[in-house]
């Protein structure tokens, strides 16, 4: 999470819904196997209150079954941040 840390945000959730959730094959970075996961499509909307401005965009995460759960993945350029302590330089 130091990563997510180090970039501040001016705008504010305003609403996140799922659009889709689709089952695929992923490779974990640093895992050398392909494991099934779920690719979640969520719209997303953003406020940004000092400009009067809102965003609404969609974006794709991926989770994996860990145990009983779902575990939210890494994308391969942050996975190498933590990967490589580069957080400070992100």
């Amino acid at each position: 999470m130091e990563c997510e840390l180090t970039t501040r945000v001016g705008s504010s959730l305003k609403s996140i819904d799922v659009v889709r959730v689709a089952d695929r094959l992923l490779r974990i970075p640093g895992a050398s196997q392909s494991v099934t996961a779920k690719a979640i499509t969520l719209r997303i909307e953003i406020v940004s209150p000092a400009l009067g401005t809102s965003e609404t965009f969609k974006q794709t995460f991926n989770a994996v079954p860990e145990g009983s759960d779902w575990t939210w993945i890494l994308t391969p350029s942050r996975y190498a941040l933590y990967r490589d302590d580069a957080c400070s330089t992100a």
